[in-house]
Order: structure tokens, then sequence, then C-alpha cells
């Protein structure tokens, strides 16, 4: 039989998805994908394509053929393969048919982050990248027009932190299959949050290395290199000639160079919008119980200062 994904890391994203990544593939008897986001489940089985700025770049990075996505997981015997797209979450009716169809089978380990941080950081991680030219309330603001205009989710910053929404689907469908984690514990306390994740993959309990913080938001200092890093972002040419005349390391040293890291940022968030997730929280909390993030416990004012990762 042809291999398939014995789990699936949901996402959220930017909610510590490549720390458990990377947390998870040091284990002796896990496999993790390369590439980690293959896209296969919502995106490459259903021929999506998205059009906002950039997504050209990101639908090419999109594993579309079922054969090629399955080899992602040939691992070793009495291993366990598993892949972290987390599109599969941002896309919850068309994933879960793929994932019917395909893996019906496979786990799933889901992090979630204060919805109000996961948003500002994804928009941080697109100004990062020169596509996000909008201001957060601004870009909150063009959340309908993008999506009538076919933007990857990515962009909806604020839809896709409705978390109660996004998940109901997967755990109606597959109830104890589906582990919840709390990011803000994960972090703090990785060898608490750790072995349970292990447990629920069906692999020995072992002691893992925290990478610590990976994945950081970077945002261009100055407005021209902004508009310069959103050009090469876009352009395919650009990004061609760059990628084949300058090395690696000078590409990554050039942009931590001309970025500021945002967790100085004290810009407060738009009036009202922590405040808005009020209901999210309590359909949050009604659907996973006991399971629930900390965060669904308390209401959003009293939630404690903003950690930006």
């Amino acid at each position: 039989m042809s291999a398939s994904p014995d789990f699936l890391i949901l996402g959220a994203g930017r909610a510590g998805t490549t720390w458990l990544t990377r947390v998870l593939d040091s284990h002796p008897q896990i496999s993790m994908s390369v590439p980690k986001e293959p896209h296969y489940l919502a995106e490459g089985a259903h021929g999506i394509e998205y059009e906002g700025p950039g997504d050209a770049l990101t639908n090419r990075a999109v594993v579309r053929v079922e054969a090629e996505w399955r080899a992602l997981f040939a691992c070793e015997p009495g291993s366990v393969a598993g892949e972290a797209s987390v599109s599969t979450l941002s896309s919850p009716e068309r994933s879960i048919e793929a994932i019917e169809r395909l893996c019906p089978d496979a786990r799933m380990v889901v992090m979630l982050r204060k919805p109000w941080e996961r948003a500002r950081s994804a928009h941080q991680l697109m100004r990062g990248q020169g596509r996000e030219m909008l201001s957060f309330a601004a870009a909150l603001d063009a959340e309908p027009e993008r999506a009538n205009a076919n933007w990857n989710p990515f962009w909806l910053y604020r839809s896709q932190s409705e978390y109660a929404r996004l998940l109901r689907p997967f755990v109606e469908r597959f109830g104890d299959g589906v582990l919840v984690v709390e990011y803000e514990q994960a972090v703090a306390s990785a060898e608490v949050v750790v072995p349970s994740m292990l447990e629920h993959l069906g692999v020995d309990v072992v002691e893992l290395v925290d990478p610590g913080r990976v994945n950081s938001s970077v945002e261009p200092r100055l407005r021209f290199v902004r508009r310069a890093a959103s050009r090469a972002y876009t352009s395919p040419r650009i990004r061609r000639l760059t990628r084949d005349h300058a090395p690696r390391s000078l590409r990554r040293a050039l942009r931590w160079a001309t970025s500021a890291d945002p967790s100085g940022d004290d810009e407060p968030y738009p009036a009202g919008f922590v405040e808005s997730f009020a209901d999210e929280l309590e359909a949050l909390g009604d659907l996973l119980g006991d399971a629930r993030p900390s965060w669904c416990r308390n209401e959003p004012s009293d939630v404690g200062p903003v950690v930006r990762r």
C-alpha cells in the first residue's frame, strides 16, 4: 500500500508549528515531511490557486500530484511520518474531504495561540516579506475584499484566528484523534507539553531538544526597503536572479540587516480588536471543554501583556 501520513500538524499558522515540527523531527521514531508544508490536502488535491500579491510563488510550492505527496511519508518500520501544512486548518471543508479519502486514520495535533496575537504575528510576517503594504488596522478592514478576490487565507488575519469555526469540523469528525496544544504553554513548559504529544502520536516518550525561538517575524525599517522587498518577492524574474546569484547566507544577512524585530513595537491593537474575540473564546471553550486553552477561561481584557514571536 502507498505511504500516507500517520499524523498531521493542522496549524494554526504563526502559532508555533515550525517549533513543533523541529521538536518532533528530533525524535528517533518520527519523520517530518520535506517540505514541511506540502499543502496537498487543502490545495493541491483540489487544484486550488490563489491570486493575492506573491501568491503565484506560494502556489508553485504546493505539491499537486498524489504520488509525490505520498512519497514524502516513506519511513523506516516502527517510525511514524507527518506533515505540518497550516492550510489544512485554514480550509476545513476541503482538507477534511481529502483526509477521509487519503489518510482517515491519521492522528492530528493543533497548536492554538491567543487569536489576537496570532493575527498580528501573521501581519508582521507578511510585512517582513515585503508583501503587506497596509497597516494592521487597514488590513483587517480589507479582509472581505481580499477574500472575494481569492487571496490566500493567510492574508485573512482576523478570520484565520476564528479557531472555533475552523476547528469544529475536525473535532466533530475525528474526535479524540485531534489533540489541542496551547502555544503559550508549549513555549513556557515544553517538558510538560511534549510528552502528551508523543503519547498521542504513539511513539516512545523521550526527552527532546527544544530549538528555542524559531521563524521570527521581521519588518523592513525603511519604506523604500519594504517596497524593494515587495518587488523582489512578487517578481519571479527578480526572485530567480536573486536566488541564482546571491548565496542564501547573504540573502538572510541582508534581510535581517534591513529589518527590525517587531517584538519591540508597542503600538496598541485597533480599538476593540482584542475584545471582539469574546464570543470566539466562549465558542472555543464550549467546543473543547477541559481541553480549552487557558486564555479561553479569561475575559480578553484580562489576558495579560502581549507577547510576540
